[in-house]
């Protein structure tokens, strides 16, 4: 037969969750729940001729997302978002399947090869994306450390 808890043993439980799980429910409702219900409350406003936010009730924003462009691009993205997913399903099934099916060593190099490889070609893109970026701005720098070079000399 279960025994009823006393109030010790029940803030000796509750008391270390509630610090450990409190500031992590304040940054969620402060960064994800304030922001969404933000832009819901928005949603529902009109602009006017100068697009400033008028607070007057419409629902005049969601007709216009019946529009037959809109429509395209929520079409292209769900094909996006499918072709994905089964790009993602074809690969990870028979990996997991290969791990799942080996033994002891080789099973911890391929759980390193799950994290190590997707971050690695992450890494790559971002910086072949953003080299000419990179490469802009140290022009910029060098050139502006060489004009206030002048001017002390």
């Amino acid at each position: 037969m279960k025994q009823k808890k006393t109030k010790h043993e029940f803030r000796s439980n509750t008391l270390p969750a509630l610090i450990t799980v409190g500031p992590v429910t304040l940054l969620m409702v402060l960064l994800i729940a304030v922001p969404l219900i933000y832009v819901a409350v928005m949603s529902f406003c009109s602009i006017d001729e100068f697009y400033n936010v008028t607070f007057q009730f419409t629902l005049q924003n969601y007709v216009r997302l019946a529009n037959t462009d809109y429509l395209r691009i929520y079409a292209q993205s769900m094909g996006i978002a499918l072709i994905t997913t089964l790009i993602c399903i074809l690969v990870g099934y028979p990996f997991s399947y290969i791990i799942a099916r080996t033994k002891s060593r080789k099973k911890k190099i391929l759980y390193m090869l799950v994290i190590i490889v997707p971050e690695t070609v992450y890494t790559i893109l971002i910086t072949l994306l953003f080299y000419p970026c990179i490469l802009w701005m140290n022009n910029r720098l060098e050139k502006s450390e060489q004009r206030s070079s002048r001017k002390f000399v």
